[in-house]
């Protein structure tokens, strides 16, 4: 009866038209408008407020109304200064008059007085103005005491989150307990946003948050997600994301040494892996498998960052990561694998595979895959390599990984695998055995690429694997295990040799006959096989290749469906390379009958479709012209014949459409055509006729090249352009190829311009003679295409062309103005002219030297240094790591020669720079840059002398103990990468090689590392824990002092109620005593009500939760046993009197 009668009340105000509620509520509502004038002082405004928020309590005006009329006038149009004197009043005279609002029983006017402090914080004053008038506990109570999400409570975190960006140092206590008290309650709807707040809190202020003993709390966040949603996807795309955000964070704290004083980073890191290391998780897998697939997450995401790695590697953790793979559980060792495969960036083999077994090589060992895009035309690597600074960061890691033992630990665990799999195992133990195998050599790889040969010979000998495999004194099934997996890695090694392939041998299969043969130096064995074979074929007599010819039909029959078409390929690619057994055949119907098939009029090559089964008549067409016009019968046989004059005609027919009224044959290039059949290889043929001077007389007698540039600017016809760009051979000096070419770069279509360019970059890349001539002026001149794409496109071939020394010169020679188009990329290409004296010369003519020189002294060289560090951190966020090559700096391509040392000495830049570095006062970011600049200018040789002939000769051997010693680690890293730059020369690597340091002698990879590891301090990391913390001053209530340091003394309570509840409040922190407090606070509600409406007290709990971490739970019990405390007004102003007499006399008790 009394809900339904409160419900009848609630419908009756709803609908209440009463007068004096209406003009009540038009006053509430003029004066939240006031409050966006500067004509009123704020004080008289709050005042107004405060007699119509009582009015209308007086008028039970309906509280929907109330709400509707705050959300609506809303105090975002405060203007934001930063004095108190534009509002017409002190911040003291503000909270005097705001804080009686804040314990208003009405939640839409409390959300209002918080929204307003919101706008008010960034004034002078306000923010230690609320700390000190403990405003603060009353935020954190509006945040706590409710369980549902509401107004009031976002006003309340966006409160909080203000203070701590606006002014973190003076973040109160209270808050961080409140805030880290509500993210561990997974199940309240502000648990996500208290997660992120408390993320800020610890970066902004870290010494605020382990005062409070509450950093831990963000360790065990990073692996405690369970976070419930209808979309599990996105749920966890969302989990993954905070952690990263937690990693973050933690990664942050721990770089410098001025935030990592602060934290146990030993413990910590223990904690954050304590599902990989600690027994206990291994015993009962299946029950923390979700921690544990954070927990490698979270190693993977720490492993990827200077600060992270190099913490991991320093306290030990890596090598405990490490035994994790013998412990018994085998989801355990599966997991921490996988992690080791994601950390140095190798391919998981899929479930099921066995790369080892011995059809799975046959597959492999031949395979002659080219390098085809998408559109189907081939593509080539660049040219030359430019150092990836991720291969740097890759080596750390290989170290670090090495000295944890993973090499052992990896045979250990193959080992037991295989053992397993012999005592019946399921496949699952046979798959990690494999996954081992291809992880250690993967290992073996990388470090043969990217460690020199002393730290290399440390990880290939493999001395345990080696021994176990040749002891006869061990258990033979042991030895045996052994002997195959040093087999194993023995085939991993080959298949890999074979997938990386020959990349220069790539660049003669671009045109021609070649295109179809197999890449040599990719297989040794097989090489030796086609050596043997031709040598066979070459001296093959007359009988057997009259036999061999018959036996391929052709002399047989006509129709080509019935011709052995392996035995023919057989032959053409052997026998007929002797030109007297090519005399015998031209003697027979063999050759007229191939190139008869060959003819578009009979339509039988030209009508096969464009399939790959299809592809090996076009490689018998190429192979067979090439001979024919190599050998003067074979010149004088196809000068007779129709093939030639045939296809010029059909050209003819597409270039020329009148000429269909004379020519008796049908169009063959029609769009169809081209794309669905053979007829798109006669531009195949004619390529590969076109990479000889016999085959171009051909070309040129019968009048194709007339209709090929013609053919390749029609419009709608892209397909024709490529089919002839990508086909013709260019190598010939004064091929009229190249007209072609010029003739599709000056069309009309952007289209056909932008790949007339892009086949020019795989020109370069295929090392065209003369590229450096007739390629950089066509480049060149594409600048100024009309097309921002193709002029974006030619700058970017014409800056990796620069890379070869010739392309260089010719572009210097041409001296483009690289600066007037406004393409991005133009200046560091032109920067480049440096590196050459011809170069320096024609800029020193200009302005850009000093211009330039100014601006990398000033700002440059930090703008160069923060864009770096960004791709790093963005090629490290991604699975598969982009390379990360190094940006043309000024400073470099200016020590590149004498004259640019001349002018770096003249400016007194490496002075500068040098002491900047040497700064420790410096902030860290500055001396990063500074590292580069130095680095870069000790990159070349010139460069390397000028340093080490000026004042400031000690700056290498500054960097290289600033390497194993500075405290910054992502300086520390930093220097690790300078010094990869640094042993770019013979001086440089030998030099290093005196101060302790070694490097690889190859000039495409800058690596180098400390010859001794563990004796260099490089994974030595100051960790010293800071555990000074601020005294606690006890808690006063009445005349009642209680300690807060210790809870053994509350074994008697005091006879006091007041007292007595306050114990027992201190003790519900505690899990053991926690039950009986509560029992004994119920007594106390029951027995004595009225020490909960006690404002004294209520205070001094209200201070008490500052120093105490009870949860959320306890802390809203706690709110509920004060529920009926309604300070007053007064209360309220005189509370900031009340906290500072406590203090105090807690300050005198102490005493």
């Amino acid at each position: 009866k009394k809900r339904c009668s409160t419900m009848s009340l609630g419908n009756a105000r709803l609908h209440m038209e009463d007068q004096m509620t209406r003009e009540l509520c038009e006053k509430m509502t003029v004066c939240l408008d006031s409050l966006t004038s500067s004509d009123v002082p704020l004080c008289v405004l709050l005042d107004a407020v405060n007699d119509a928020a009582n009015a209308l309590r007086k008028a039970a005006a309906p509280k929907q109304q109330v709400a509707s009329l705050a959300k609506k006038r809303t105090t975002s149009r405060i203007p934001r200064s930063k004095s108190m004197d534009q509002l017409g009043c002190t911040a003291e005279e503000i909270l005097h008059a705001v804080s009686p609002f804040l314990v208003h029983e009405t939640k839409t006017i409390r959300s209002a007085m918080l929204r307003l402090l919101r706008r008010l914080l960034d004034r002078i004053g306000m923010i230690e103005a609320l700390r000190d008038n403990g405003i603060y506990m009353f935020v954190c109570r509006s945040l706590e005491s409710q369980r549902s999400g509401g107004w009031e409570r976002l006003e309340s975190i966006k409160l909080i989150r203000e203070t701590c960006t606006i002014c973190p140092e003076l973040l109160p206590r209270c808050c961080v307990m409140a805030v880290a008290a509500l993210m561990r309650d997974k199940k309240d709807a502000f648990a996500r946003a208290a997660l992120d707040v408390f993320i800020e809190m610890a970066v902004l202020n870290p010494k605020v948050v382990v005062d409070c003993d509450t950093m831990y709390y963000l360790f065990e966040a990073a692996l405690d997600f369970p976070y419930g949603g209808r979309d599990k996807r996105q749920e966890m795309e969302h989990n993954e994301k905070r952690q990263e955000a937690i990693l973050a964070a933690i990664q942050y704290l721990v770089n410098e040494n001025r935030n990592r004083c602060w934290i146990d980073v030993r413990s910590q890191l223990h904690t954050l892996l304590a599902p990989l290391i600690d027994p206990a998780h291994a015993t009962h897998p299946e029950e923390s498998f979700a921690s544990i697939f954070w927990c490698c997450r979270a190693m993977v995401i720490m492993m990827r960052s200077w600060s992270g790695f190099l913490m991991l590697a320093s306290e030990g953790c890596l090598a405990e990561v490490v035994k994790a793979l013998t412990m018994p559980s085998i989801e355990l060792k599966e997991s921490v694998l996988d992690s080791l495969f994601l950390i140095i960036q190798a391919k998981l083999p899929d479930p099921g595979e066995d790369p080892f077994t011995v059809v799975t090589r046959t597959k492999t060992s031949g395979d002659t895959t080219r390098m085809v895009g998408a559109d189907g035309r081939i593509e080539l690597p660049p040219k030359t390599r430019r150092h990836n600074l991720v291969d740097n960061f890759t080596a750390a890691t290989l170290l670090a990984l090495i000295e944890a033992g993973v090499v052992e630990g990896l045979v250990e665990l193959e080992n037991q695998m295989r053992k397993e799999v012999a005592a019946g195992a399921d496949q699952r133990h046979e798959h990690i055995a494999i996954k081992v195998t291809i992880l250690l050599g993967e290992l073996l790889s990388l470090s043969n690429t990217l460690l020199p040969s002393t730290q290399c010979a440390r990880l290939q000998t493999l001395q345990e694997l080696v021994n176990r495999s040749l002891s006869f004194s061990t258990d033979p099934q042991r030895r045996s295990r052994a002997s195959t997996m040093v087999t194993n890695l023995h085939h991993f090694s080959q298949d890999t040799n074979i997938k990386g392939g020959n990349i220069t041998a790539l660049a003669n299969t671009v045109t021609g006959a070649n295109r179809f043969k197999r890449v040599r130096g990719q297989d040794r064995r097989l090489d030796r096989l086609d050596d043997v074979k031709r040598k066979i074929d070459w001296r093959m007599d007359t009988a057997d290749f009259r036999q061999k010819m018959a036996l391929s039909g052709v002399l047989s029959t006509k129709e080509h469906q019935k011709w052995n078409w392996d035995i023919i390929m057989d032959i053409v690619e052997g026998p007929l390379q002797n030109p007297a057994l090519l005399q015998q055949a031209l003697r027979t119907k063999f050759i007229k009958r191939l190139v008869s098939f060959l003819r578009p009029s009979n339509n039988a090559f030209s009508g096969m479709k464009r399939e790959p089964e299809n592809a090996k008549y076009t490689h018998i067409a190429c192979q067979l012209l090439e001979i024919l016009v190599s050998n003067e019968d074979g010149k004088a046989f196809l000068g007779s014949n129709p093939l030639l004059p045939q296809i010029g005609d059909l050209l003819r027919l597409e270039a020329e459409p009148k000429y269909g009224q004379v020519c008796k044959h049908e169009r063959l290039f029609t769009v169809e055509k081209v794309l669905r059949t053979l007829t798109h290889d006669y531009f195949t043929i004619i390529g590969s006729l076109s990479s000889s001077k016999a085959g171009l007389d051909f070309l040129v007698k019968f009048k194709l090249f007339e209709y090929l540039p013609i053919l390749c600017v029609m419009p709608q016809r892209h397909d024709l352009c490529t089919a002839i760009m990508t086909c013709v051979d260019y190598n010939l000096p004064f091929s009229p190829t190249r007209l072609v070419l010029q003739k599709a770069l000056n069309s009309e279509s952007s289209v056909v311009r932008f790949l007339a360019t892009r086949h020019l970059q795989l020109l370069y890349r295929a090392s065209v003679n003369g590229f450096h001539d007739w390629g950089v002026k066509f480049l060149v001149a594409k600048l100024g295409d009309e097309d921002g794409k193709v002029a974006k496109l030619a700058l970017d071939v014409l800056d990796e062309a620069a890379d070869d020394v010739d392309c260089l010169e010719s572009l210097v020679t041409r001296n483009p103005n690289l600066l007037s188009n406004g393409l991005k990329g133009g200046k560091d290409l032109m920067m480049r002219f440096l590196t050459r004296r011809s170069g320096f010369q024609v800029l020193s003519n200009t302005d850009f030297i000093k211009a330039e020189l100014r601006n990398w002294r000033k700002v440059e060289y930090l703008e160069y240094c923060a864009a770096l560090e960004r791709q790093l951190q963005q090629s490290f966020s991604i699975a598969d790591r982009p390379p990360v090559t190094i940006p043309p700096h000024f400073f470099h391509n200016l020590a590149y020669t004498k004259q640019g040392c001349d002018v770096l000495e003249e400016s007194k830049c490496l002075h500068e720079f040098a002491e900047m570095v040497r700064d420790t006062n410096r902030l860290s970011f500055y001396r990063r840059a500074a590292l580069w600049v130095v680095g870069h200018i000790g990159r070349s040789v010139t460069g390397l002398r000028y340093i080490m002939g000026s004042s400031d000769c000690d700056i290498i051997p500054y960097i290289v103990k600033l390497s194993c010693s500075a405290k910054c680690l992502s300086l520390r890293g930093t220097c690790f990468l300078v010094l990869g730059l640094l042993s770019n020369t013979d001086d440089g690597r030998e030099f290093l090689g005196e101060h302790g340091w070694e490097s690889l002698d190859n000039n495409q990879v800058l690596v180098s590392v400390p010859k001794h590891v563990n004796d260099s301090g490089f994974f030595h990391v100051d960790s010293t824990y800071c555990t000074e913390r601020p005294g606690k001053f006890p808690l006063v209530a009445g005349e009642y002092v209680i300690n807060t340091g210790s809870e053994d003394d509350f074994d008697t309570f005091p006879k006091d109620p007041r007292a007595a509840a306050l114990c027992h409040l201190r003790l519900v922190n505690n899990p053991i005593r926690a039950g009986k407090s509560w029992m004994a606070l119920g007594e106390l509600r029951k027995t004595n009500p009225d020490i909960f409406r006690d404002v004294n007290l209520f205070f001094a709990v209200m201070q008490m939760m500052e120093y105490s971490r009870p949860t959320l739970t306890s802390r809203r019990h706690i709110y509920e046993l004060f529920a009926q405390c309604n300070p007053s007004s007064e209360d309220m102003r005189r509370l900031p009197s009340v906290l500072q007499e406590k203090k105090n006399k807690g300050k005198q008790s102490l005493g």
